[in-house]
């Protein structure tokens, strides 16, 4: 399976809530039960440290699976974005069940630096 690709913008010192809905290929929604995600955001692929992520360092970013809807929420307060200091990342996201471990998403993510501070 190929990843999606997803650019999005973060805007830094604002709140931020992306919802994920996977469905099977005859559009009906995909059961998460038994999953875990994990996503992670450098500036650049072969970067060391991470600018973002759900796990390890950083842990600035929540992920919430609801199973039955088959949706992934991902979540970063106000103060956390605030905190991030880049211009673009590289990102992608990882499913597990089992020994199964997928890439389901991927993309560039843009800070939008804050004024109002």
């Amino acid at each position: 399976m190929k990843p999606a690709t997803y650019n999005f913008t973060i805007l830094q010192g604002s709140t931020l809530n992306k919802i994920f809905t996977l469905k099977n290929e005859d559009g009906t929604t995909f059961s998460l039960t038994g999953y875990t995600a994990v996503m992670k955001a450098r500036q650049e692929v072969a970067t060391a440290a991470a600018v973002i992520g759900s796990a390890g360092s950083p842990t600035n970013l929540t992920l919430t699976l609801t199973v039955l809807d088959g949706t992934i929420t991902m979540a970063m307060t106000a103060a956390q974005t605030a905190a991030l200091d880049f211009s673009t990342a590289v990102w992608d996201m990882e499913l597990t069940i089992g020994a199964n471990v997928q890439r389901w998403f991927q993309g560039i993510i843009t800070l939008s630096k804050e004024i109002t501070r």
